[in-house]
Order: C-alpha cells, then structure tokens, then sequence
C-alpha cells in the first residue's frame, strides 16, 4: 500500500480552495509495465479560525478612536462592536478583558 500524503508546501485553506482534482496513475513491475489511471477529488474539511480582527466604531468616528463624553450616564452606547471572520455564519460575543 502507498499513502497519499499532503506535504509541507500544501497550503490546504478551505476559503480559497476547497476541492482539488487530481490523477493517479498505478502501474506495475511487469514486463511489460501495465498501468491504470483514475481521476479523484480530495475535499478539503473546514475547520474553525478564529476571527482576523475587530472593528470599533461609533456614530461620530469611523476610525477605531471612539468619544466618550465624561457626561455620559451609565448605560450610554459609546461604540459598536465587528468582528471580521473568514468562517461565514458564526456569530461573535465580545469581553471587556482590561480597562487602562
């Protein structure tokens, strides 16, 4: 038995390419040689990454910097939250991890 085995240089990422066709050819040691070829398809599985970045943005400020008036009472929407992710579908939730 042989293996069929991805190699280093692969590259497999299911958002740019996710199905390749390729030829296989088997022949044999006899005199003469007789060979087969046969065409497959190998899928690529998708698997989950995590998002490339987030987007903050407010009503004044499409830049990532977002005003906050010091006058803003508790419960004030300052900004939204994006996520930018390669997986389509999947819905994000967001932490407040730390407050400098």
């Amino acid at each position: 038995h042989m293996q069929l085995i991805v190699t280093e240089s692969a590259n497999l990422d299911f958002e740019e390419v996710n199905k390749y066709s390729v030829e296989l050819l088997c022949s044999d040691n006899g005199v003469p040689s007789k060979s087969i070829s046969k065409n497959v398809e190998l899928y690529v599985q998708d698997m989950n990454e995590p998002p490339l970045d987030v987007l903050v943005t407010s009503d004044r400020s499409k830049t990532g910097f977002v005003p906050v008036s010091e006058a803003s009472p508790v419960d004030t929407a300052v900004g939204y939250l994006h996520a930018v992710d390669q997986d389509i579908g999947q819905t994000h939730s967001f932490s407040l991890i730390e407050i400098e």
